[in-house]
């Protein structure tokens, strides 16, 4: 038989606990290790990365711009504050905010009216450097110069990832007082899945908020750790999180359950006395006996209570 045992942290009304399950230090909170390698040095970065097509320019990024046909020529340009580049001939033209496709198109009809038959290919040189800023429930808060080839995650791993009290579900990026997106980074730690539309824009800023509800997952399940919970409210989601049970066919035949405090809830085993909270494990099948299943619930008759009057009236078991 396999025994999952889940622990959650307090839960009252709806309010989120922000503090860690007791696990008595055996278990790490997941994801937290993702963090223990990184960098706040933009020097360190590799800066000529390469960019698709859809990357978009701006001021400070280098430009290779190869020119063949009427004239051949190799120029490398730094697209300037006012977002332009000089090109010979044909003067300066705007390109800030265009796609390296659409700057490809610009430059070629531009040298087009001064050079018979000529032909223009682009390509990146060094990026650019952004200012963004990481606050909230982080390592080290504060402005960053990163690459704009940068995403949000890449941004967190710069400031050292969240705190023990910052959250690993709920990662928020704003461009001034707009919230651009709200990130999940449980998606990119269990599935690797990450936006190649999250890129960083100068003055953008990444907000890390205090951690949600978490919930100590151990026993027979792949990945035991403490896990924070965004929209999870059932135990199999819960057990999705951590890789699922051990042996997976116990899911099809066994159910824990823990039912809530509610003063006049009938016992589901037909109790004389109503039962304000029970725990419970139900075996759908036995192995051996086909027409046999069996629940086996702890009851009580009032709320879970430390007086001694409590404990020694109105508690049975079945």
């Amino acid at each position: 038989m396999a025994f999952v045992f889940l622990r959650q942290a307090a839960l009252c009304s709806g309010i989120a606990a922000s503090a860690l399950p007791s696990t008595g230090g055996r278990l790490q909170r997941f994801g937290s290790e993702a963090f223990l390698i990184g960098t706040g040095n933009a020097n360190e970065l590799p800066m000529d990365l390469p960019a698709g097509p859809d990357y978009v320019l701006g001021p400070g990024d280098t430009l290779i711009v190869n020119m063949w046909g009427g004239v051949s020529n190799r120029l490398d340009r730094i697209i300037d504050r006012q977002g332009q580049i000089e090109l010979p001939e044909a003067g300066a033209i705007m390109i800030d905010g265009m796609t390296i496709a659409q700057a490809q198109e610009g430059i070629q009809k531009a040298l087009s009216t001064q050079f018979q038959n000529e032909h223009v290919e682009i390509s990146l040189g060094r990026l650019r450097t952004v200012r963004i800023y990481v606050v909230g429930d982080v390592q080290r808060p504060g402005a960053y110069d990163v690459s704009s080839m940068s995403t949000p995650l890449s941004a967190l791993y710069a400031a050292g990832g969240p705190t023990s009290r910052g959250s690993l579900r709920i990662l928020e990026q704003y461009r001034g007082n707009q919230l651009v997106r709200k990130i999940d980074l449980y998606d990119f730690l269990l599935k690797g899945v990450r936006s190649n539309n999250d890129r960083l824009l100068p003055g953008d800023t990444i907000l890390v908020p205090p951690v949600g509800v978490q919930v100590s997952v151990e026993g027979m399940v792949h990945r035991p750790a403490i896990y924070e919970l965004n929209g999870e409210h059932s135990l199999s989601q819960v057990l999705n999180l951590a890789g699922g049970t051990r042996l997976p066919f116990v899911r099809n035949w066994l159910t824990l359950y823990f039912d809530s405090e509610v003063h006049d809830d009938v016992s589901p085993i037909d109790a004389p006395r109503r039962a304000a909270w029970r725990p419970g494990i139900y075996l759908s099948h036995v192995p051996g006996f086909a027409k046999l299943d069996v629940r086996v619930e702890v009851a009580s008759t009032a709320p879970p209570s430390s007086t001694a009057a409590s404990r020694e009236y109105g508690q049975f078991m079945y």
